[in-house]
């Protein structure tokens, strides 16, 4: 097996790079959508075949531990550049980053101007005009964070129009969470970063940049728990909060244990990036981002449960949100007390945090399992790998697979039952493990 090893790793890094080729191939063929999604899921069911294989085939304790570390190395670059040709897939968000960019250099802020007031709009840039026919709600102002709309901001005088600037600062956090992890992962842990289908996917095909916001946070909560770059760790923290609230319940964890000094700079940072939106629009951007949270739903778990629970008391979701939000403030609260409080220097969770938040959340995209994935990758729990594994199966609605009656972003049951049963399955799987863990 020994002497095997470096045929058995190089073979299986070939066959990803060729599964991951083939969608890039894909994406840029311009097949129908249903033929889309049935290479897409061949292609990520390899590519998780490939490092599943891969993580068995690396030695638990290795005395030459730095080549292994390079060939992840090597090969995380590798499937990097094949990305680079890659066209978004599935997903038309894009477009909007790239006008939120525009608008905030035009108007010296993205809020508050919804695209549809620019259609047909002959002032504005050529390439901007057929950019704004394709966003989708474009009577929607835009909901992204501070954080985020200053990359976009970045991006648009990198290159204006071009996805590929976007991807250029997703890359430079992607460096970020690898360089972290790489003398504090286990080569298993370090190997999922590095490979993980659903982020060269996500990030590199679809330029969700989700990742611009998980990057600062899991830095942010490894220093803090270290007690490590004070200042450094305040300023993460700040840019975290500012990207999207996923970060919350994790900083407010963070508190716990954070030095004085790091919570006063994340403050002031957090303040720094929200203040100069804060104009007579920012109460519209609120309504919106309220109008997200209390009316869309998509790929729920729990949350679908309670809603069907709560349907002959109301017909309104507001009951089933409120029942959810009261219910992982509780799960945090009691976190914080069982742990933080008794155990100061333990880590700082994220996986299990933001996990929870999740399967209470109504609206659950795949690109969202990003913000867990560094903190899976840290701590290589079984269900996290699941919940990475099978996120793509929310793919499977009404939208792109074409089964009578399904309506668009309707997933059927029997795909919800075996996303989330696999999840659960691994979560019991776990726990029984290594109970006192968690």
């Amino acid at each position: 097996m020994i002497a095997l090893r470096p045929i058995l790793l190089s073979t299986l890094g070939v066959t990803f790079g060729i599964a991951l080729s083939n969608l890039v191939i894909a994406s840029a063929a311009l097949l129908p959508e249903e033929l889309l999604l049935r290479h897409y899921l061949m292609c990520m069911f390899l590519m998780w075949g490939c490092l599943g294989t891969t993580s068995f085939v690396l030695p638990k304790s290795v005395p030459a531990q730095h080549a292994y570390k390079i060939f992840i190395l090597i090969t995380a670059i590798i499937f990097r550049c094949i990305c680079l040709t890659a066209a978004p897939i599935f997903e038309d968000d894009f477009w909007r980053y790239l006008f939120d960019g525009w608008l905030f250099s035009h108007f010296g802020t993205p809020y508050g101007f919804p695209p549809v007031e620019f259609l047909n709009d002959p002032t504005i840039p050529h390439i901007f005009q057929e950019i704004v026919s394709k966003i989708n709600y474009p009577e929607f102002s835009t909901i992204y964070g501070p954080t985020l709309e200053y990359i976009f901001l970045f991006a648009f005088y990198l290159d204006p129009g071009n996805l590929l600037a976007i991807k250029a600062f997703i890359l430079v956090a992607d460096i970020a969470i690898f360089i972290c992890l790489w003398n504090r992962a286990t080569l298993r842990g370090l190997l999922l970063y590095a490979w993980c289908p659903l982020l060269l996917q996500e990030c590199y095909f679809s330029g969700h940049p989700d990742l611009l916001g998980a990057a600062p946070l899991f830095l942010a909560a490894t220093y803090i728990h270290e007690k490590k770059y004070t200042v450094l760790t305040g300023i993460l923290s700040g840019v975290a909060f500012a990207s999207k609230v996923t970060a919350f319940p994790i900083l407010c964890i963070g508190l716990m244990s954070a030095r004085f000094k790091s919570i006063i700079v994340g403050l002031i940072t957090a303040a720094l990036l929200y203040i100069p939106f804060y104009r007579h629009e920012g109460e519209a951007e609120f309504a919106i981002v309220g109008s997200f949270l209390s009316q869309w739903e998509f790929n729920p778990s729990i949350y679908k449960v309670i809603r069907y629970l709560t349907t002959p008391i109301t017909e309104e979701s507001t009951l089933a949100r409120l029942i959810c939000a009261a219910i992982f403030s509780g799960f945090l609260l009691f976190w914080i007390v069982q742990n933080y409080k008794r155990s100061p220097q333990m880590p700082i969770r994220g996986d299990i945090i933001i996990g929870t938040l999740l399967l209470f959340s109504p609206v659950v995209n795949p690109w969202y399992l990003l913000w867990i994935l560094p903190f899976v990758a840290l701590h290589t729990t079984r269900w996290g790998i699941a919940a990475l594994i099978v996120a793509p199966m929310s793919y499977l609605h009404g939208l792109y697979w074409k089964v009578e009656g399904l309506r668009p972003f309707e997933i059927p049951l029997e795909i919800t039952l075996i996303e989330y049963g696999i999840i659960f399955f691994a979560i019991i799987w776990e726990r029984n493990r290594r109970a006192p863990g968690l």
